[in-house]
């Protein structure tokens, strides 16, 4: 399965969310984390101790097939026609964004190239916990205007960011929601394998 993790705006969690898919992934086959442009994969890669290998997108085509799954950190694609692209080639597109409402406007505007595409998704990321409806009513809104939405969520915790600077998966940081940020991490594994083998 390839998996290309495409975000529209910097800060929405792009990176992270492309380390932790592969690393859900590679529990159950062999999964390339491609770096695009060093998008930021290959940085949290630097240190060797990712479960799964990592190369520039210039490297990554002479080994590209020895890989059942490959997971794709792109740039930024604000260009709605690229975005449009990346879905087309992808067996999944994963957009990630914040909650709120600029994030919310932008991703809106772009994700019409994608009118009757089956296999993308939107990620909410960065998501405050209850009381706040944030998340909540992202979601609303959203899937009333037809656009597919995960019903995993990333919730907003500093143990990633502990990962990123270890260089490893949040499971691996010692912090007391290192397991609910990974069981996060689980479920969008589960429901892109799902959505992307229906298309």
């Amino acid at each position: 399965m390839l998996v290309t993790v495409a975000a529209l705006k910097g800060g929405v969690g792009k990176t992270t969310t492309a380390v932790h898919l592969a690393g859900y992934l590679q529990q159950h086959a062999r999964t390339l984390l491609i770096d695009e442009e060093g998008a930021g994969a290959l940085d949290w890669a630097e240190a060797g101790l990712l479960p799964f290998d990592t190369l520039l997108e210039a490297d990554a085509g002479a080994v590209f097939n020895e890989y059942q799954h490959q997971v794709i950190d792109a740039g930024a694609r604000t260009d709605p026609r690229l975005l449009a692209d990346l879905a087309q080639h992808s067996d999944f597109l994963l957009v990630p964004t914040t909650p709120d409402a600029l994030a919310l406007s932008a991703l809106l505007k772009t994700l019409r190239a994608l009118d009757g595409a089956q296999q993308y998704g939107v990620l909410l990321t960065i998501t405050a916990p209850h009381p706040s409806r944030d998340a909540d009513e992202a979601q609303a809104v959203l899937e009333d205007l037809g656009v597919p939405v995960l019903e995993a969520r990333i919730p907003r915790a500093v143990a990633y960011q502990r990962a990123a600077l270890g260089g490893v998966l949040v499971h691996q940081v010692i912090d007391r929601r290192s397991p609910e940020c990974w069981a996060a991490y689980e479920a969008v594994g589960r429901e892109v394998m799902q959505r992307g083998a229906k298309v």
